[in-house]
């Protein structure tokens, strides 16, 4: 990895897969795996440090001092310290935005904040990450679903992959796998 100056911080080679770097760290594994011969991924500092030990299945980046994480069979929010802050019987959680994350409870979808309490309670059939003060949302019937999945397709493959104002939208979500899924970060 390289600074803004061209730098070289850190060789790379060291690392089987790296995401990018968000609040200081980033998602990367060196090789460890679990037991099972899962990877396991943890965050480094710039200077490709572990800041936190490889332990998760799977790890997304920080966003608001919190991490979407899966830790055993527990899915949750992890601190700067790689503390388990948040762990509710989630399906599916995304990281922060505006205060809130998106997390599926039992096939609903809702939003939680930086407690883990429900700020949105989970009634919603799909949800998108808050921009602006407003989430695009889903509150009929599961019929409709594809049609919202599919328009989210169509415009997160067009234009909404652009930078608007030195921001660009990212992509992903840790998920409570079964044996034999592939772990992923993003």
């Amino acid at each position: 990895a390289i600074d803004r100056n061209g730098k070289l911080l850190f060789e790379y080679n060291e690392f089987g897969s790296i995401g990018p770097f968000s609040e200081g760290l980033a998602v990367a594994n060196s090789g460890e795996v679990n037991e099972a011969g899962e990877p396991l991924f943890g965050y480094i500092d710039r200077q490709g440090k572990y800041e936190i030990r490889p332990r998760f299945l799977q790890a997304m980046r920080f966003s608001e001092g919190l991490a979407p994480v899966l830790d055993g069979d527990v899915l949750g929010y992890v601190d700067r310290k790689g503390t388990m802050v948040i762990n509710k019987d989630f399906s599916e959680v995304h990281p922060f935005v505006e205060g809130l994350a998106r997390a599926k409870f039992k096939e609903k979808w809702g939003f939680i904040d930086s407690n883990g309490e429900w700020a949105i309670k989970p009634t919603l059939y799909a949800a998108d990450d808050f921009s602006e003060g407003l989430a695009r949302v889903l509150v009929q019937d599961k019929k409709a679903m594809s049609d919202f999945q599919k328009q989210c397709e169509k415009e997160d493959s067009e234009e909404d992959n652009k930078f608007m104002e030195g921001i660009g939208k990212v992509f992903g979500s840790v998920t409570g796998r079964r044996p034999g899924q592939r772990a992923h970060y993003g």
